[in-house]
């Protein structure tokens, strides 16, 4: 019964000996009539019911740049923490000037609905960050260097992410992406652009 629950909902088997640990709690304190066992056996029980029925979704974010490898854990609701966003606007900072900045949590929907599309069985989904907020200063620095930068680029307001997912074609993760961006899309050659600006959609 477990199993087959892991396989339609994608939840880690971590979930199942959780399950299998409940029951045995429960049973061994109704046994030995121990009322704390019994209890936490219940409250395990309780708690693996609802995540069963309330997945999470497995990341690992890579900030290309500085090698930073954060291990990111949030719910399919796409409710976050203010320890998840902290999280995130430090891997996706400018890593250039050191500098953070709020992203805009709509955007980290976008991207948990993208990763959700293309999410494997007990494998995190790695996801290579390749620019998310930049100063003025960096974003002036790159118009210098490519004509691709936008001088108002949403980067500088903490509403667009630069990234690919290493083991998702690019044909797949454009679909994905053409799915759920509700705002700026751009596909380029090796890498997706997301943001939460007005709709639009570009091609390099």
């Amino acid at each position: 019964f477990t199993v087959a629950i892991s396989l339609i909902y994608k939840v880690s088997p971590v979930q199942d000996i959780l399950f299998l640990l409940s029951i045995v709690l429960i049973m061994t304190g109704l046994i030995i009539k121990f009322n704390n066992v019994t209890i936490g056996g219940i409250g395990l029980l309780i708690f693996t019911a609802y995540s069963y029925y309330n997945p999470f979704m497995n990341l690992l974010l890579v900030n290309v740049h500085t090698g930073d490898r954060l291990p990111f854990v949030i719910p399919k609701t796409l409710n976050f923490t203010d320890f998840a966003l902290h999280q995130f606007n430090h891997i996706c900072r400018d890593w250039r000037q050191n500098q953070i900045k709020p992203m805009d949590q709509d955007l980290l929907r976008i991207l948990g609905k993208i990763c959700d599309d293309n999410a494997e069985q007990n494998s995190p989904v790695i996801v290579q960050i390749l620019s998310g907020y930049r100063t003025h200063k960096t974003n002036e620095m790159l118009r210098r260097k490519s004509s691709l930068v936008a001088k108002d680029s949403y980067h500088i307001k903490g509403k667009a992410l630069d990234f690919r997912i290493p083991n998702v074609g690019l044909q797949q993760l454009k679909k994905s992406a053409q799915d759920h961006a509700s705002g700026g899309l751009g596909i380029y050659q090796n890498f997706i652009h997301i943001d939460t600006g007005p709709s639009r959609s570009w091609l390099i």
